[in-house]
């Protein structure tokens, strides 16, 4: 169990919408144990990002509004923005709220690489709670706002591009009347490009923008930052030293592997270093 310190509550930029219609706009998170860490360890190198995401929130996410039974299959069914949201809020109560990550200069002529940093608790979030899971497009036409397990779907079966987002439509569109699926190929540019503008002004906005100004050419632009991908490869690049931490503990104090993964990584640092210490104060002596 986390203590009161490692848990935090944090409301949805969107909100999650259970089978009974009722909407959920808090959850719970906690800072993500060992064993979250060696969840990502052992998925395969060829996991998609949305299944991994899913996995980690699976371990830090402890409640969903009153939902307090949290699963894959829940943690699938929240908005994708709100993912995203909640990996930033983990990212940072795992590891801290200062990220740096690197950019480019979008001049062809300069492209220096640089460095900025990011303070993930002051990110700017456009909070768009949502009313119900389905919205009226028209008459005719209702859609509801892309989930994880739309995200999965659309890795599974290999799409993207042009053809991601027929299939992200056609997951999300249906007829107001006979709740029948909609086939988005019957569809003009027109109508599907004012669907996804209005999913679109309907979803939170969690993704950062940067100011930068290039150190070399001092070229001023604004930097999009693929912020899910570059924390999944910093958590996946974070969690190496886990093995042998679970080996020191283990050896030193004789505890068992289950409840030194449920420690967080903080917690396992602190007595670390202390049987660090302790074997440098015999090694002077």
């Amino acid at each position: 169990m986390a203590s009161a310190e490692a848990l935090r509550r944090v409301a949805l930029p969107g909100g999650f919408v259970d089978d009974a219609g009722r909407v959920h706009d808090e959850v719970e998170i906690a800072i993500l144990t060992g064993a979250g860490e060696e969840a990502i360890l052992s998925a395969p190198a060829d996991m998609c990002a949305a299944a991994l995401i899913t996995t980690l929130l699976a371990h830090g996410v402890r409640r969903i509004g009153t939902l307090r039974r949290v699963t894959n299959a829940s943690v699938r069914d929240l908005l994708v923005q709100d993912r995203e949201f909640l990996l930033i809020r983990l990212r940072e109560l795992t590891l801290g709220p200062d990220m740096w990550v690197r950019v480019q200069c979008p001049r062809a002529e300069c492209a220096q690489s640089m460095e900025i940093k990011l303070r993930l608790d002051t990110l700017p979030v456009t909070k768009r709670p949502v009313m119900a899971r389905y919205a009226a497009f028209d008459d005719a036409i209702e859609f509801r706002l892309p989930t994880g397990d739309d995200q999965e779907a659309i890795a599974a079966a290999g799409h993207d591009g042009a053809d991601a987002s027929r299939f992200m439509l056609e997951r999300c569109l249906r007829h107001r009347d006979t709740r029948r699926a909609v086939d988005v190929g019957a569809l003009d540019a027109a109508t599907i490009g004012a669907i996804e503008l209005q999913m679109q002004e309907a979803a939170p906005d969690v993704t950062p923008e940067m100011d930068a100004v290039c150190p070399d050419c001092r070229h001023a632009f604004v930097a999009e930052v693929d912020l899910p991908f570059l924390i999944l490869t910093q958590l996946r690049a974070a969690t190496r030293r886990l093995e042998e931490e679970v080996h020191v503990l283990a050896w030193n104090y004789h505890w068992a592997e289950s409840d030194i993964l449920a420690m967080s990584r903080p917690k396992r640092a602190r007595y670390v270093r202390l049987i660090e210490e302790q074997l440098d104060r015999f090694s002077t002596v």
